[in-house]
């Protein structure tokens, strides 16, 4: 019977360990998500919204909208992608 409260009380830590740091408060700066330098822009409804998203929000292609316009470093953003 020891050897399994050995192995129980082990089990526990390694999970118990890891969920308390998860929640010490402290959050890693990649989930920093502030959108830096972004600017109001129009740009006209064609080129924003799909034709079925026109028709359902009842838009004309040549209606102009305000989007926010963000900064783009010229380089395609990988990080989603799988590695192997």
């Amino acid at each position: 019977m020891t050897r399994f409260a050995y192995i129980a009380a082990a089990l526990t830590a390694f999970v118990a360990v890891p969920a308390a740091a998860e929640n010490m408060g402290d959050k890693p700066a990649m989930n920093d998500f502030r959108a830096t330098n972004t600017v109001q822009v129009e740009r006209r409804a064609g080129e924003v919204y799909t034709s079925r998203e026109l028709a359902t929000l009842g838009f004309d292609a040549d209606k102009m909208v305000s989007v926010s316009s963000f900064p783009s470093g010229g380089r395609p953003d990988d990080s989603s992608r799988d590695r192997m």
